[in-house]
């Protein structure tokens, strides 16, 4: 289990056109694969299974946006969305930000 996840995504940016993504289920696999340069992210929505499609939607915990504003500092990102609509968190990613907002009640 990866933060209450099942599965956790990595994906190696090496090939930007093919990116390659494996579902990995432990965490030794998970590290070794990062030593050679995967990333790993996990999916903030419940899914039946590791196969991340609208099919297999078992609940929605979070709505998620990205952003590619690196330009722009942090805290006026998070003031700037504040001011439409609060996000649950805000997480720095390598190319700018992802936007969390959490689901108030279950959606299935």
């Amino acid at each position: 289990m990866f933060l209450g996840r099942k599965y956790l995504y990595m994906i190696h940016d090496f090939d930007s056109v093919n990116h390659k993504m494996l579902v990995v289920d432990n965490l030794a696999k998970a590290k070794f694969l990062n030593t050679l340069g995967y990333a790993a992210f996990h999916a903030v929505n419940d899914f039946v299974d590791a196969i991340r499609v609208a099919q297999t939607v078992k609940k929605f915990n979070f709505f998620f946006c990205e952003t590619d504003i690196k330009d722009i500092p942090k805290k006026e990102v998070v003031k700037k969305l504040k001011l439409v609509l609060p996000p649950t968190m805000v997480i720095e990613s390598k190319n700018g930000y992802h936007i969390y907002y959490a689901m108030m009640e279950d959606i299935y």
